[in-house]
């Protein structure tokens, strides 16, 4: 749990009988690192249940809202695809989705 930065280590190797070789800085090692995050492999979740569609009646566009804990990390994009469902399988295929 290193914070990033440059980092110096001696390495030693001991035997069974317990002798260690020698601490000096011929077995000396560096090591920069550049961050002490987990990459983020998992995309955010989306509560579908948690958006709501205002038609606005009036000429002006109409709104798809999110409530709070529509989406299930801070800071992540939010982009809404047209869907026909044109095959009417009730799967999302790649050409039925709009922009």
């Amino acid at each position: 749990d290193l914070n990033a930065g440059t980092y110096r280590f001696v390495i030693t190797a001991k035997d069974s009988s317990n002798n260690e070789s020698a601490k000096n800085a011929a077995h000396a090692v560096t090591v920069t690192l550049s961050k002490n995050e987990v990459p983020d492999t998992s995309a955010p979740v989306v509560d579908a249940a948690k958006f709501e569609a205002i038609d606005n009646y009036n000429g002006t566009q109409d709104q798809l809202r999110g409530l709070a804990g529509a989406i299930g990390e801070q800071g992540a994009a939010v982009q809404a695809y047209l869907w026909t469902d044109a095959n009417e399988n009730g799967e999302v295929d790649a050409d039925e989705l709009g922009t």
